[in-house]
């Protein structure tokens, strides 16, 4: 049994009053909201590396180089969408119909670090992106400019990184903040009311 199935046993048998059931309805409701909103955004996502991998081949034609190049970029992207919109997914499908402290807080927890799911698995699908890149530019070079353009593929590469881990993260990270604060709020509230009401 998980940790969440525990929660959802001890939840049944907690009291609630009149206060904390209306608040349930509101978080729901609110949960509802945030979960069709994280759907839309990553769904534009998924549309975006599908076009983005449709004018690549249309760009640089089908050849066993874009196919290995351009699999590895969308696999990489594709790997980062799916881990954020699972975290996304556990967060708007939480169940309220009969919460306890313990559940509220496990909850608010999923929710302090929005870049948790990212940084289990943005090392290696980072470097599928940099490598699948790589190989689609490094492609069209012919052998007289081959030693420059791996000099810049270098440095595009070395700044891709960093973005990635400095104004990448930090945008997902406070772009997640206030899709959460409403969500944060209703969950304080309702674990201050259950907490005077154990009093």
């Amino acid at each position: 049994m998980t940790r969440f199935e525990e929660l959802q046993e001890i939840w049944q048998s907690q009291p609630q009053d009149a206060a904390v059931t209306l608040d349930i309805r509101g978080t729901t409701d609110t949960l509802r909201r945030f979960g069709r909103r994280q759907n839309l955004i990553n769904g534009g996502k998924a549309i975006f590396i599908f076009a983005q991998l449709c004018f690549c081949f249309y760009r640089l034609g089908v050849s066993l180089t874009t196919v290995i190049g351009e699999g590895l970029f969308v696999a990489g992207l594709a790997n980062l969408l799916l881990a954020d919109w699972r975290a996304q997914i556990s967060i708007a499908q939480l169940d309220f119909t009969s919460p306890s402290v313990s559940f509220i807080e496990d909850a608010l927890e999923r929710m302090r670090d929005p870049n948790a799911a990212y940084r289990k698995r943005l090392g290696l699908n980072l470097l599928l992106v940099c490598i699948g890149y790589n190989i689609l530019e490094i492609s069209r070079l012919t052998a007289a400019t081959f030693w420059r353009g791996l000099l810049v593929q270098g440095g595009v590469t070395a700044l891709l990184v960093v973005l990635v881990f400095t104004v990448g993260l930090t945008f997902h990270a406070k772009r997640c903040e206030m899709e959460y604060r409403p969500i944060k709020a209703r969950l304080t509230a309702m674990r201050q009311a259950l907490e005077d009401q154990q009093q």
